[in-house]
């Protein structure tokens, strides 16, 4: 994977840090939320020793699902292969906890329901889905010639002839929730400009597939859309060049400011609220466990914050 240089080290120089040089939504997310947070879960690749991840292994046993599905064409091929994921990373919640809805009988349900869904759009034959273009991790280098972005895609399709990125969420929000949150969207904005740049074709929309299941309800497909014009990305473009330079400032300085307003809910305020950096680096040894970000690689413990059933 390629890593940003290390022009200075004399904040905790001790910590070894592997920054990825390709930007995706992740990423650039956590360096507007808080640039401190940034460079203990990019820079330095820190995460919550321990972190349950059981939602993350329903919301990926789901993809799997959906991919095997899409290119086998075989209901059976789809299920062995979800249940294959949900065995290996998977397991059944204890009753009572936030996520205990999420079981492997849920699961089956929720594929028997995509299943329904996925067999319908495909007797009405407006959907094509588009092989080759992108599939999986794509990356593309902006208009400065320097700044290198990221994303993952579920598919590439044509609706009606026409270029529609598509993804998939496992969700236990609501409609109305996730619909708030298709505009801005950092996620769909960057798979917009991608597709874009790679086909020279402004998308006609996203497609943002939701799997909802909560404990009152479930499970359900429920399909939106959200477009964006080639202004609007111009201008995420653009702002995308700011942020990466912005960053190369905290590079060439050491320096890494805390956004004071994110702390009450940050896994490190723990870490930052320490007097000293021996304090600091004391707080990350006993609660957190390094692994280095890589968009690229399809994880089960992904970060937290991405998952897609919260």
């Amino acid at each position: 994977m390629e890593t940003m240089p290390v022009p200075r080290q004399t904040f905790m120089p001790e910590v070894k840090r592997k920054e990825p040089a390709i930007r995706d939504s992740t990423i650039v997310m956590k360096q507007k939320t808080c640039r401190r947070l940034y460079f203990f879960e990019v820079v330095c690749g820190f995460r919550l020793r321990g972190r349950a991840t059981a939602y993350l292994a329903f919301g990926g046993a789901y993809h799997v699902f959906r991919e095997v599905l899409e290119k086998t064409q075989d209901l059976t091929e789809a299920l062995k292969a979800c249940m294959a994921y949900w065995m290996k990373y998977g397991s059944e919640p204890a009753v009572g906890t936030k996520y205990d809805f999420l079981t492997g009988r849920r699961l089956m349900a929720s594929c028997e329901e995509a299943f329904k869904h996925w067999k319908a759009e495909k007797a009405q034959g407006k959907i094509e889905v588009i092989r080759g273009l992108v599939e999986g991790p794509a990356v593309v280098t902006l208009s400065d010639k320097k700044t290198k972005i990221g994303a993952r895609f579920d598919q590439v399709t044509r609706w009606d002839g026409r270029l529609m990125p598509r993804d998939f969420k496992s969700t236990s929000k609501n409609k109305k929730w996730f619909e708030r949150g298709l505009e801005p969207n950092d996620q769909f904005s960057r798979q917009s400009l991608i597709v874009w740049k790679l086909s020279s074709e402004l998308p006609f929309c996203t497609s943002v597939e939701l799997l909802v299941n909560s404990k009152k309800e479930g499970p359900a497909i429920i399909p939106l859309t959200t477009a964006r014009t080639e202004e609007q990305l111009l201008k995420f473009e653009e702002g995308e060049i700011y942020l990466s330079e912005e960053l190369a400032n905290c590079r060439e300085k050491d320096m890494w400011p805390m956004e004071e307003k994110q702390c009450n809910y940050c896994d490190f305020r723990v870490v930052c609220r320490a007097p000293t950096e021996r304090a600091m680096m004391a707080q990350l040894n006993a609660g957190f466990e390094q692994k280095t970000w890589d968009f690229t690689a399809a994880d089960v413990n992904a970060d937290p914050g991405e998952a897609e059933a919260e």
